[in-house]
């Protein structure tokens, strides 16, 4: 759709990466191996689609449901509410596989210290015997301090014993760690080495991952067209990060022939899956009637629902559509209300437009403080538009106005960029 006023690059994927690490046994933290949320550019990593619910890695969510072991809580154990008890008969003489079973239990019906720690004991003893399923979460566990202590390199072993079976979620891992030197040392290489792995052994993120390593030449020579082959791979499996970055593909013509209607199907496909970057570029599609008519209500439809996950572009582009009575009921209020949280985000084209709201007195009264604001915000980040508009409307307050205007950019720095 054309965009009011500015000309900005309105996708930019620096998002930090979805899920990064590991995701833990019990689908409680999205973050594994490292402390703190890892940013990589474009890039979306992936480990393992973040779980919805309490389930361990194992037990058939997402990705790795093909390495569910098919295990009961077993015999001797019963689910009552939130407390699970153990039968005098379930002991460490147990099977191996309800021993695992045990401790999957805890972790999708206990969310307590007492059931992680009831959980690490019982995966454990099943890890030390061998199950690698078992020996995988053991790691995350290690990894994450989960029923027991925070323990780095016996995470790395037990991930290292796993993945040395040829269980490709920790083969996946492994490659994680080796690209962005966790616990290893960093060596692109070696990590493409243990993504092929995961990938050949028909694991979807080690799909998306040596696809986006051939994509931007990461450890490997730059092949657009090997990427865009193991995204349909990845894409055909359902993985909605390789059906979005397919659907870019096409768009673009990167490694494979342009082709728009492509390009609309595997954006809607990722789209109807709920990922919030093909929500706001099918939307886009379906505004410039890329692959069919245009459709301004359908596109604001798509908008909406990326903005309401957070996403800054598809805030930007909802109070577009209020702005320009494109697809829904003209409003300025609305306007400023979705600029305004893209704006607090950091997004440049709504600091601007929203800036340009205030100055027009748009949606509320005139305030030429506030169109200052975020026109000076805007220019931060580069924008000559922006600081052309700042000036112009500089030259149209008095000092106090000035001096407001410029305690309110502080003020929003101070409160975003701490």
């Amino acid at each position: 759709m054309t965009r009011e006023s500015i000309d900005a690059n309105p996708d930019d994927l620096g998002a930090a990466l979805r899920g990064f690490g590991l995701a833990t046994v019990g689908g409680r933290y999205s973050v594994a191996f490292n402390a703190d949320q890892v940013t990589d550019g474009e890039s979306n990593v992936h480990q393992h689609s973040e779980p919805s619910s309490r389930s361990s890695l194992s037990s058939g969510h997402g990705p790795d449901a093909a390495y569910e072991p098919g295990l009961s809580p077993g015999p001797g154990s019963a689910v009552d509410g939130d407390v699970i008890h153990d039968s005098a008969s379930f002991t460490e003489n147990t099977s191996v596989d309800e021993q695992y079973g045990l401790g999957l239990t805890y972790y999708r019906n206990l969310a307590t210290p007492q059931g992680d720690e009831a959980a690490f004991r019982w995966v454990q003893s099943a890890a030390e015997k061998g199950v690698v399923q078992a020996q995988y979460d053991l790691a995350l566990m290690f990894a994450n301090g989960q029923g027991t202590d925070e323990d780095q390199d016996r995470g790395q072993k037990w991930l290292t014993v796993a993945a040395n079976q040829h269980y490709a979620p920790a083969e996946n891992a492994m490659g994680l760690r080796f690209l962005h030197g966790l616990g290893v040392p960093r060596d692109e290489k070696i990590a493409v080495g243990w993504f092929k792995l995961a990938a050949d052994h028909g694991h979807p993120d080690g799909q998306f991952n040596i696809a986006e390593s051939y994509r931007r030449g990461r450890g490997v020579v730059r092949n657009p067209k090997a990427a865009s082959n193991w995204y349909i791979i990845a894409a055909n499996q359902n993985h909605a990060d390789a059906q979005y970055r397919l659907a870019t593909m096409y768009g673009d013509g990167e490694g494979v022939t342009i082709d728009s209607k492509a390009a609309v199907r595997w954006m809607t496909r990722a789209a109807e899956q709920g990922h919030a970057r093909a929500q706001a570029g099918l939307g886009a599609m379906i505004a410039d009637g890329r692959g069919g008519a245009t459709d301004f209500e359908a596109a604001a439809k798509w908008y909406a629902l990326a903005a309401t996950q957070g996403l800054a572009q598809a805030q930007h582009d909802l109070g577009m559509c209020y702005s320009k009575g494109h697809g829904v009921v003209q409003s300025y209020p609305a306007a400023a209300k979705w600029y305004k949280l893209a704006a607090d985000q950091g997004y440049a084209t709504a600091q601007y437009n929203l800036g340009l709201l205030y100055y027009k007195g748009h949606g509320g009264a005139q305030d030429f403080a506030r169109a200052y604001m975020w026109w000076a915000l805007c220019a931060s980040h580069g924008y000559k538009i922006a600081a052309t508009g700042r000036d112009l409307v500089r030259a149209k307050m008095s000092n106090a106005q000035v001096e407001t205007a410029q305690r309110l950019a502080r003020e929003w720095m101070s409160k975003h960029y701490k």
